[in-house]
């Protein structure tokens, strides 16, 4: 009897641990997500849930419960001679989601996913969309994805292609399943893709290589490899780093030689420099650039910039020893930090390459820096800009902080000096309305 305890004690652990460990990776993999979106879509799947929460599986939400009385219905409910209905897990969830305490929030998610059945998901997954949904339950979200995926993916990504309006939920639930069964999960994206003319990356192999880098790098890498250059790519590119560098940074630098592909070397070595920059900014310019000039380009504005904040002198001193192309690139970063603290001297280093196209970006940063602190050098920069459309859609960016900050030293500029006259035209309008 003893060890019979001990066995199914040990089994019940060993499953409990997994799905902790699971509902830590899709809670993590939603606030990745989150964190790294440029198009919005974690906004847009929050959008859509607000607005489907009156009309999509909508159920009567009754009012009232705590923390103390969640598990006593739980357990109310397993031992009901009929299966359980929407207005339980309804309530269920929206009894969670009352839960100050986050660890005892997660607990009761964790206890949640644990003892339904697989046609069970549906209802609880409506139920929570139902609540409405904020940034902050996004990680719960991707939770109750992540574990219906472990038990049924097809009908998880059915619903998803039936409820859901952006890429989210489905690559959640193909991380879950690709971890399990990555062939299957796989044939399923390579088959439920149909490319278009502004969208040829497979958003759904993207979802796969998140859930399969940590295990399966060599697997991850060859899907990774067949994405075209897209945002995908990307944070497919971001979910195997990360995998490579809790193996440490050699790892990840011999990864990176080994790619075929040249954009996504140069791109990942990139990305990889600005990571190792955290610790010594020299040596992770110099490996970028042992890459490739294009990965050195492409990774020194924002390392310089870093770098400058701490040694100002050795930063501009190491752009100043670079090729054009990288001076270019790392003036905007060198303009973002020593701008802020000292305009004239960034003013004296843009000097020396004024009338150059390959700076209008360093100008740019100069400008942005500079136009609440010195507005009338700042605009004498967007002048010099050689381009003369982007020198236009500049100072109108700047038109309207400037004219909130100091209207009377813009109406002075705008009389005194040879402005474009659609600008002239905006600042006139602008003064009258502030005249109103």
């Amino acid at each position: 009897m003893h060890k019979n305890y001990l066995l199914l004690r040990s089994t019940y652990m060993s499953k409990r641990l997994a799905l902790v460990a699971t509902a830590w990776t899709a809670s993590c993999g939603a606030a990745f997500y989150l964190g790294h979106s440029t198009s919005d879509d974690s906004s847009t799947e929050i959008s859509n849930l607000q607005e489907n929460q009156n009309t999509t599986n909508r159920v009567s939400i009754r009012t009232g419960g705590s923390e103390s009385n969640i598990s006593e219905r739980r357990s109310d409910s397993r031992s009901a001679s009929t299966s359980r209905t929407q207005t339980d897990f309804t309530q269920q969830v929206t009894d969670l989601a009352k839960m100050s305490d986050p660890i005892a929030r997660a607990q009761g998610m964790l206890d949640l996913v644990e003892n339904l059945s697989a046609e069970e998901f549906e209802g609880v997954i409506a139920a929570f969309r139902g609540l409405g949904m904020t940034r902050e339950r996004m990680g719960e979200y991707g939770i109750l994805l992540t574990a219906w995926a472990k038990v049924d993916p097809l009908g998880a990504l059915d619903y998803a292609k039936e409820n859901t309006g952006t890429s989210f939920a489905r690559q959640t639930i193909l991380a879950s399943w690709a971890q399990t069964q990555p062939e299957a999960a796989i044939a399923w994206a390579q088959g439920n893709f149909e490319p278009d003319g502004d969208n040829q990356a497979n958003p759904w192999l993207v979802g796969i290589i998140k859930g399969i880098a940590s295990q399966d790098l060599t697997r991850a890498s060859q899907l990774l490899e067949e994405l075209p250059l897209s945002r995908g790519r990307g944070e497919a590119l971001t979910a195997v780093l990360d995998g490579l560098l809790q193996q440490g940074p050699t790892e990840a630098k011999n990864w990176i030689n080994n790619l075929s592909d040249d954009r996504l070397r140069e791109g990942a070595a990139a990305r990889l420099a600005v990571t190792l920059a955290e610790e010594d900014p020299r040596a992770a310019l110099d490996w970028a650039s042992a890459v490739s000039e294009e990965s050195l380009t492409r990774a020194s504005g924002q390392i310089v910039g870093d770098w400058a904040k701490d040694d100002p002198q050795g930063a501009q001193a190491w752009v100043e020893g670079q090729p054009e192309q990288v001076q270019a690139a790392a003036g905007r970063g060198l303009m973002n930090t020593i701008a802020r603290e000292n305009p004239l001297e960034a003013s004296a280093w843009l000097s020396q390459h004024e009338g150059n196209p390959a700076f209008d970006g360093a100008v740019q940063s100069f400008v942005f820096n500079t136009i609440q602190s010195e507005p009338e050098m700042g605009a004498d920069w967007i002048m010099k800009v050689t381009d003369s459309g982007q020198s236009e859609r500049l100072f109108h960016r700047v038109l309207g902080t400037w004219m909130r900050d100091d209207s009377e030293s813009l109406s002075n500029y705008l009389q005194n000096n040879d402005v474009h006259e659609s600008i002239v035209r905006r600042a006139e309008r602008q003064f009258e309305e502030q005249d109103r």
